[in-house]
């Protein structure tokens, strides 16, 4: 599964093909569809920041170091 362990939304923050078909159709789409491009962008980069930042890594490695 390609997002296994990211846990972003589809259709929200991610979008996801599961063949060269529907890989093609949907880069088509974003390339078509310039609203839908800044939306996944920013929602990505809200994704990212909020659950994949240093900070947010470093303070959850705290927790896990704090708890042994």
């Amino acid at each position: 599964i390609v997002n296994a362990g990211v846990e972003a939304r589809k259709g929200k923050e991610i979008l996801i093909a599961d063949n060269p078909k529907e890989f093609a159709s949907k880069t088509i789409k974003l390339l078509k569809n310039k609203k839908l491009r800044i939306k996944l962008s920013s929602d990505g980069k809200k994704f990212l920041k909020n659950n994949y930042s240093w900070d947010k890594i470093n303070k959850q490695l705290d927790g896990i170091i704090t708890n042994l």
